[in-house]
């Protein structure tokens, strides 16, 4: 008998030293309110909180003398709402969904690509900038697979080489016309400013190199 004095005495002394709040948590869809599952709701400290039900409803269970005036609202994919809660036992909240604002996603692209099936490297803007180039000779300067060579040291003027081979087995066009070739292959190369190139596509075939 004992016992179960002290058992209810403990029981009314908890029930009289804390405070219930409960309340409903909704969204708004055409006019109809409709429940929010699992939706957070905790003091602006989080030392108390609770989530709402299949109904969207929760208790939330303060000491008598609390010193919280505001809990906070929060649900996946809605606004958070901080509300009032001073001499209040029962409040109903409304969360808004929230709108994204312009998402811009980057990624950088590398320099050199290789296209297939066919074995084309592209060298575009970004790496001829790397090469610092004054005419099309300098523009394979970060290449390895290229390499242009001084083909007559008094007049300067130069020539590529690829794959160990040279003219007349390389072939430089622009856009798909051969450019350099036969009388020009002295000069040609510095005909063409390196700045002016948008891009290079460099093949490599098994009888011939363009």
């Amino acid at each position: 008998m004992k016992y179960n004095i002290l058992l209810c005495a403990l029981i009314m002394s908890l029930a009289v030293s804390a405070a219930e709040i409960s309340g409903f948590v909704y969204s708004t869809k055409n006019g109809v309110k409709e429940p929010l599952i699992g939706a957070n709701v905790f003091t602006q400290d989080k030392k108390y909180g609770t989530s709402t039900d299949l109904d969207g409803k929760f208790k939330l269970l303060l000491p008598n003398k609390t010193p919280y005036t505001y809990i906070k609202v929060s649900s996946i994919s809605y606004e958070p709402k901080t509300v009032n809660i001073l001499d209040k036992k029962y409040i109903e909240v409304e969360l808004k969904a929230s709108t994204l604002d312009d998402v811009v996603i980057e990624r950088k692209k590398s320099t050199r690509l290789i296209s297939s099936p066919y074995d084309i490297q592209i060298i575009d803007e970004a790496e001829l900038e790397k090469a610092a180039c004054c005419n099309l000779s300098e523009s394979f300067e970060t290449n390895p697979s290229i390499d242009v060579n001084f083909s007559d040291a008094v007049t300067g003027t130069k020539q590529i080489q690829m794959l160990g081979l040279n003219t007349p087995y390389i072939l430089i066009a622009q856009e798909n016309i051969p450019t350099v070739r036969g009388a020009s292959q002295a000069y040609g190369l510095t005909f063409t400013p390196g700045t002016w190139v948008e891009s290079i596509q460099v093949t490599k075939g098994a009888g011939s190199v363009v």
